[in-house]
């Protein structure tokens, strides 16, 4: 898990998308970090762990996650 000191990735190559899909790895994590489109995350099946803005969430089969632009976020499984 990274800790507050660790510097944040401005993620520009996903800005100019509309919509893309992710399957995930089953042991992958994401790095922490933010762009200026907005972030939504919809969970098929099983749950995922999330860090937004320092909060720490739990979404689960059927729930979905909001990042709002530039907030700072991470997703671990």
């Amino acid at each position: 898990m990274q800790s507050e000191n660790d510097q944040y990735l401005y993620e520009e190559r996903n800005d100019t998308q509309d919509v893309f899909i992710l399957k995930r790895h089953p042991h992958a994590s994401f790095y922490t970090h933010f762009h200026s489109a907005l972030e939504l995350y919809y969970v098929i099946e099983g749950k995922i762990r999330a860090r937004i803005n320092g909060e720490d969430v739990i979404a689960e089969k059927g729930e979905i996650t909001i990042c709002n632009p530039f907030e700072t976020h991470t997703y671990y499984w």
